[in-house]
């Protein structure tokens, strides 16, 4: 399957060059870090006895995704309680699965990745539409995109009964995301593994599976200039060249979750 996830072998072969500084050509503008202040932060527990159900409330058609998707959630600054979720050794393809889960606990969730595996996350078959599913077997290899995880949190949420819904961001622009991280909400984000040179220089068609796909939630502004927090289900809290991460972002197809 064309654009399949590089194995649990590869992928840490190529976390032993970035260790080495040989993967410096590959890795060009991106400044990795460890955050203690936003660990600090995600430990803290929060109050959700305040999320109302407003989806009675009127939208004017003018109302964007994003707008509507908020209505759900009071604001509280989520971004500040997601949790550091690694997804090795358990799940080497579970990227996407563990960013997912990893928001879900901040919105007051008790999820587990294996279970969002087992009973929300849309798997492939012959027919599907390849973006609607998840391509392969997110313990050893395989592409999770948008609408396959939009799919898989809506299921959850749905079963918790809970009004908060994810949509799909794909396409919006890269202020827009770090708008709605402003307001408090983390976004799933397409890019590259290690935030690695992907290898192309004109942006993907939306959808498009590619090699180094991987999926973190993006936090907000960082505490250096020119930088943004992210939960890289990889390498835990990170801080990285903004301008950079755009890049990746729009080279790898625009593609992003949002939940509200």
């Amino acid at each position: 399957m064309p654009g399949k996830r590089m194995g649990t072998a590869t992928a840490l072969a190529v976390a032993a060059l970035v260790a080495l500084g040989l993967g410096a050509a590959g890795l060009a503008g991106a400044r990795l870090q460890t955050l203690p202040a936003l660990e600090e932060a995600a430990a803290q527990t929060h109050d959700l006895a305040q999320v109302q159900n407003q989806n009675d409330a009127a939208l004017s058609p003018a109302r964007t995704k994003a707008d509507a998707a908020s209505d759900a959630l009071p604001a509280l600054d989520y971004c500040a309680h997601v949790p550091e979720l690694l997804q090795y050794p358990e799940m080497s393809a579970g990227c996407e699965v563990y960013a997912l889960t990893a928001v879900l606990r901040a919105l007051g969730c008790a999820a587990d990745p294996h279970v969002i595996v087992a009973e929300h996350l849309p798997l492939a078959s012959e027919d599907d539409d390849p973006a609607a599913v998840y391509a392969g077997d997110p313990y050893s290899y395989g592409e999770g995109l948008p609408p396959a995880l939009v799919t898989a949190g809506n299921s959850y949420l749905e079963q918790e009964g809970l009004p908060a819904r994810f949509a799909n961001a794909t396409g919006a622009s890269f202020e827009e995301l770090l708008a709605e991280t402003e307001a408090g909400r983390p976004v799933l984000v397409w890019t590259t593994m290690y935030f690695a040179d992907p290898g192309f220089f004109e942006p993907l068609p939306a959808y498009t599976f590619y090699n180094l796909e991987h999926c973190v939630v993006l936090l907000g502004a960082g505490e250096n200039a020119g930088t943004v927090r992210c939960m890289d289900p990889m390498s835990g809290y990170m801080e990285v060249d903004a301008a950079w991460f755009r890049t990746l972002y729009e080279l790898c197809g625009s593609m992003a979750t949002i939940v509200g």
